[in-house]
């Protein structure tokens, strides 16, 4: 895999268009260090993206989120937008119980 081909756009339930995470095999989260990383190998790179706590990037409880990843290998063979979907978990919540005053 060429890292400079790869690129990951996130789609969230709601939002009108995607948002580029990495570009070129460069993150588009410069403001935010960390928050997406590619690490490994030609052979086997692990893409990670960890959203940061803002209201353009963070996911919402029951929220449909689409990832859509493209990219060459070295001989210049292309994947073009291969694309996944998930949804993030409900709130939690536990029974409600009722607390006395001792």
């Amino acid at each position: 895999m060429d890292v400079n081909s790869i690129s990951v756009n996130i789609k969230r339930e709601g939002d009108l268009t995607a948002k580029n995470i990495i570009v070129n095999g460069a993150s588009q989260l410069s403001a935010y260090p960390n928050r997406v990383t590619i690490t490994g190998s030609p052979s086997d790179y692990i893409i990670t993206y960890d959203p940061p706590n803002t209201r353009t990037y963070s996911f919402r409880y029951q929220q449909a989120v689409t990832v859509s990843v493209s990219a060459a290998d070295l001989a210049g063979n292309a994947l073009d937008n291969s694309s996944y979907s998930f949804t993030t978990a409900m709130i939690l919540r536990g029974a409600n119980v009722k607390l006395s005053k001792r």
